[in-house]
């Protein structure tokens, strides 16, 4: 089997200071994922994953900060690009013509025997997902040399993940579209750190 990614990493900083005790921050940092295949075998065809559910094409995060004396306040956004698995499911065939529904086959979805090619269940999925972003905050307190405090808050506003492939229809259960998305919703810490 054969794995291959490739992409561009970037990240812009920049700082200035606003007084004696006081300065700005700013950080962009992402990737943009130019290829995520997967090979299985020799026999199997290679599958471009990029851009499918768990694998966005743009994903990164950014963050000011502001410095005054001992006390550092930063804020923040996570983003994980949109994702669509159509292609994947109409490259193999699996779609009604003329529709995104699905052609199943299977005995789930209420049906007491399986389908075939002339007998199917037809399923609306959800397919794609937009771009999701959580925000997160916090402040830093240098209380000695050495010590630090760190109190903050990930997810402020407890934005929920992004469900792929429910079905109204069906007895199915979506399910998060990658392991990426914040799973646990707002979410307060308090940490503390003493370098010796």
């Amino acid at each position: 089997s054969e794995q291959r990614a490739r992409g561009i990493d970037f990240a812009v900083q920049m700082g200035f200071p606003l007084g004696p005790d006081t300065s700005i921050g700013f950080e962009v940092r992402g990737t943009r994922a130019l290829e995520n295949s997967i090979t299985r075998d020799a026999l199997s065809p290679t599958l471009e994953r990029n851009g499918l559910s768990g694998f966005p094409k743009l994903t990164g995060n950014a963050e000011a900060r502001l410095r005054w004396k001992k006390l550092t306040w930063y804020f923040g956004a996570n983003y994980i690009g949109k994702v669509d698995d159509t292609r994947y499911w109409d490259d193999e065939g699996a779609f009604v013509p003329g529709t995104t529904n699905f052609k199943f086959f299977g005995a789930y979805a209420g049906r007491k025997v399986y389908g075939n090619s002339n007998d199917f269940a037809e399923l609306r999925e959800l397919l794609s997902v937009p771009a999701y972003v959580t925000a997160y905050t916090s402040i830093r307190w240098q209380i000695l040399e050495k010590t630090t405090l760190l109190a903050g808050v990930n997810n402020v506003f407890d934005k929920q993940p992004p469900v792929i492939g429910p079905d109204a229809f069906t007895y199915r259960i979506g399910s998060v579209a990658g392991n990426q998305y914040n799973l646990t919703g707002r979410s307060f810490f308090l940490r503390g750190n003493q370098a010796f």
